[in-house]
């Protein structure tokens, strides 16, 4: 237990390959259905697409618990694996009692993926404090240009393609980035 009240519980789950464990709902079934039980857990938050999320989401459910599900990544539409995960996604989705994204656009590919009814997914985007996290006004150019930087992994499955064209139109309405 954190000084702020918060437990922290470890699932030890050996790693297959990249630390990454394949589904089972046999092993964590056991320690999951004790941890709500002595943690009295009424709701159960999975996050993103991974075994462990989709592996929850159904047993969370037949433990009573409501189920609220993040998406914040994007992921494939094609290719074997992609299918595969979609479809497992899919079934645990129905599960879930509410769903959250972080964007328009991965809702739009959560949809897509699992199909979603859009209405059904509330899109709640990441933020900024801009009253907390503000540029010093003495580091901003004085030239008034905008310098934007992004700090992202820059893979397709985080956005990056979705970066690459809208950094055009930035730059055509902001002058000068």
């Amino acid at each position: 237990t954190l000084p702020c009240g918060l437990r922290v519980h470890y699932a030890d789950i050996p790693a297959v390959f990249a630390k990454c464990v394949l589904p089972s709902v046999v092993s964590l079934l056991p320690s999951f259905s004790a941890l709500v039980s002595r943690e009295r857990i009424s709701i159960v938050h999975t996050h993103a697409v991974c075994t462990m999320a989709i592996e929850c989401m159904p047993l969370a459910a037949q433990l009573g618990c409501a189920v609220v599900h993040t998406e914040h990544s994007s992921f494939a539409l094609d290719g074997v694996a992609s299918r595969v995960l979609n479809r497992l996604q899919r079934a645990a989705m129905c599960q879930a009692d509410a769903v959250t994204a972080v964007s328009q656009a991965s809702r739009a590919n959560l949809c897509a993926r699992c199909g979603l009814i859009p209405a059904r997914v509330h899109v709640i985007p990441n933020a900024v404090d801009t009253a907390v996290f503000t540029p010093r006004p003495g580091r901003r150019p004085s030239d008034g240009t905008v310098v934007i930087v992004v700090m992202a992994r820059m893979t397709r499955r985080k956005g990056a393609h979705l970066l690459a064209e809208v950094v055009p139109h930035v730059c055509a309405r902001c002058a000068p980035v």
